[in-house]
């Protein structure tokens, strides 16, 4: 991450889980963000505070038409495995599928990469 990316993190706390009103707060601070620069950024939170959730409800209302794509990150993940996956068909064919991240960049959408912090710091350098 660069410097700019760290600055950039936007923390949505428990209170976004508990309370529509602070739900709003936190899709508002992102919906700013998304209106303001089309950069990267991290939402840091604990599990189940509504990280999500805030950011699909400021997307609704920045990007309406935004097709969204999630990829689950864990602990053995590669560096390969971040832009395409083998797929055997039942003949025992593989083919090399696209990840979230390449079909969201070709297609111009949002990607979320849910459960970053279970990556090596290697396969995101």
């Amino acid at each position: 991450l660069t410097q700019r990316d760290v600055e950039a993190f936007a923390d949505v706390t428990d209170e976004a889980h508990k309370a529509d009103a602070s739900m709003s707060d936190g899709a508002a601070i992102i919906e700013t963000r998304l209106r303001n620069d089309a950069g990267h950024f991290a939402l840091v939170g604990p599990r189940g505070c509504g990280k999500t959730l805030a950011l699909l409800k400021a997307l609704r209302q920045v990007r309406p038409n935004a097709t969204v794509r999630t990829m689950t990150c864990y602990k053995d993940m590669t560096t390969r495995d971040l832009f395409q996956r083998r797929v055997i068909d039942d003949k025992g064919d593989s083919t090399w599928l696209m990840s979230p991240i390449v079909t969201a960049a070709a297609e111009g959408g949002v990607v979320v990469l849910d459960g970053i912090h279970r990556c090596a710091p290697s396969v995101l350098a």
